[in-house]
C-alpha cells in the first residue's frame, strides 16, 4: 500500500523519476555531465478505465497485468502497450509511430536534426533524422538478437527486447510489438524563449569534443523542460490531426537536453529525454521527446540512439508512466535514503550501468542501444526464476539477479 502511495503523490508532480544525484562528475580536467532520463505520468489516471480500454481496444493499443510480487508479496497493477505475452492466442502488435523533428534555437544558433553536421558527424552519415530514421528502433537488422545466449528472432530493437522480457510465455509463438507504420512529418521550430535556453561548449566537457572526431567547435544546447513539454502539449501535438492516442509520436532533438531550473545550467543538467501522456486511456495522448546526441559531453555514456532506445523501451513498459514497484535503487535511482524508485522504468536501473548494444546498420552506422531491464528484476525475490530469456534480469547480461529490497537496493549478483 505504501508503494501505490507513493506512485499516487509521485504522479501528482508534474515530472517523476528526477534523481537527486545527477552530479557532474571530474573526469581530467574536464566534467563529463551526467545524463538521466524523467516520467511525466497521465494525471487522473485509472485502473479500472484502463481494463476498459485495453478490453475493447480503443485509443493505444494496450494490456493490463495484476502480478503478486514475491519481493514483498504485494499485488501490482499495470498497463504497457501491445498485446498480453499471457494471452493463450498470441500475435503482432502494429503502432503507428511519427517522427517530429524539431528544430530548437536558443538566440542565434539552432541544433536542427534534418541538415548535414559536418562538426559533430561524418559524411556520408551526417544528417541525424535521416540516421536516426534507420536505426535498429526502427528498421529491422538483417541478423537474430541474441540476447542472454537466446536467439529471439528478428526485428526491431525493442520488440526484440520485449519477447526476451517475457520469453517463458512467448518463445516460439509469434509475439511482436512492432512501432509501424513509422512516418516522419514536417520538421517544427521551437524558439526557446531567452530565459528557457542555455548553450555549452563541447571542448569544456567529457570528451572535449563532439563526434568521432572530438570536434571542440561542438555545442550542446540546454532548454528549461517544463516550459518545453508546454509547448509540445499545447502548440506541437495538435498541428497534427494524424496524431491520436492510439499512436506514438516521438519529438526529435538533436544535441538538445534538457534542464529542471529556470534558466538551465549544467549543475541542472541533464534530461536526456522523457515519456509523457496527457490523460490516461483511452483518450490520453502519449509522447516521447528524445535527444539524438553526438555531442561527447557525456563521455561515452549516451551516444546517438542510447538516449532514445531508454526511452521507447520505457514507454512500451510503462507508457502512462503509472505502473508502481516495489521500491529499488540502481542506475541513475537515488539512493534508498532518499526514497529510491518505485515505478516499472526499464532503462533506469541500468543508467551508467549497461553493456549497451553495438549494431552497425546498412547505412554502415555504428548504432548504440542501451540495455534494458526486464519485468522480473522489479517484482521477483533473490533465486524466484526470471520470465526473461536465459533466465537473465536484463538483457544483455548485466542484470543476473533481481533488484535487491529497498533498502539496501542494487541488484542481487547471482
Amino acid at each position: 500500500m505504501r508503494t501505490l502511495l507513493a506512485v499516487a503523490v509521485c504522479a501528482s508532480l508534474a515530472f517523476c523519476g528526477l534523481t537527486a544525484g545527477a552530479q557532474d562528475q571530474e573526469v581530467g580536467s574536464r566534467q563529463t555531465l551526467t545524463p538521466y532520463s524523467t516520467v511525466k505520468p497521465a494525471p487522473g489516471f485509472d485502473f479500472a478505465t484502463a481494463k476498459e480500454a485495453a478490453a475493447t481496444g480503443s485509443g493505444l493499443k494496450i494490456f493490463t497485468y495484476s502480478i503478486h510480487a514475491t519481493k514483498d508479496n504485494n499485488i501490482y497493477s499495470g498497463t504497457m502497450a501491445g498485446g498480453s505475452p499471457f494471452a493463450r492466442k498470441k500475435g503482432t502488435t502494429n503502432i503507428p509511430t511519427y517522427i517530429i523533428p524539431v528544430i530548437v534555437v536558443i538566440g542565434a544558433t539552432a541544433f536542427d536534426p534534418t541538415v548535414a553536421d559536418t562538426t559533430c558527424m561524418v559524411p556520408p552519415n551526417d544528417v541525424p533524422l535521416t540516421v536516426f530514421d534507420n536505426s535498429p528502433l526502427f528498421v529491422k537488422p538483417a541478423a537474430s538478437w541474441v540476447m542472454n545466449g537466446v536467439n529471439v528472432g528478428t526485428g526491431q530493437y525493442i520488440d526484440a527486447f520485449q519477447r526476451a522480457n517475457f520469453w517463458s510465455d512467448v518463445a516460439g509463438s509469434s509475439y511482436n510489438v512492432n512501432l509501424s507504420p513509422v512516418t516522419v512529418l514536417t520538421p517544427q521550430t521551437y524558439n526557446v524563449p531567452a530565459q528557457d535556453g542555455t548553450i555549452l561548449s563541447d571542448a569544456a566537457f567529457g570528451n572535449g569534443g563532439c563526434g568521432p572526431n572530438k570536434n571542440p567547435q561542438g555545442l550542446e544546447g540546454e532548454i528549461y523542460i517544463n516550459d518545453f513539454d508546454t509547448w509540445i502539449t499545447g502548440t506541437l501535438l495538435p498541428q497534427f490531426p494524424q496524431i491520436t492516442p492510439s499512436s506514438l509520436p516521438i519529438i526529435l532533438l538533436y544535441n538538445v537536453v534538457m534542464g529542471t531550473t529556470q534558466p538551465p545550467n549544467a549543475v541542472e543538467c541533464c534530461v536526456i529525454g522523457y515519456h509523457g501522456a496527457t490523460a490516461g486511456p483511452p483518450s490520453g495522448q502519449t509522447y516521447s521527446p528524445m535527444d539524438f546526441d553526438t555531442s561527447g559531453i557525456f563521455g561515452t555514456g549516451v551516444r546517438d540512439t542510447s538516449a532514445s532506445a531508454h526511452e521507447i523501451g520505457e514507454w512500451m513498459n510503462d507508457p502512462y508512466g503509472t505502473n508502481p514497484t516495489p521500491v529499488w535503487s540502481s542506475g541513475q535511482s537515488a539512493a534508498c535514503s532518499s526514497g529510491g524508485q518505485n515505478n516499472l522504468e526499464v532503462g533506469d536501473p541500468l543508467s551508467g550501468l549497461s553493456n549497451d548494444w553495438t549494431v552497425t546498420g546498412a547505412n554502415g552506422f555504428t548504432y548504440h542501444l542501451q540495455e534494458l531491464t526486464f519485468f522480473s528484476w522489479f517484482y521477483n525475490a533473490d533465486h524466484v526464476t526470471s520470465l526473461g530469456a536465459g533466465g537473465g534480469f536484463s538483457n544483455n547480461g548485466t542484470f543476473k539477479g533481481p533488484s535487491e529490497p529497498c533498502p539496501p537496493g542494487g541488484t542481487y549478483p547471482n
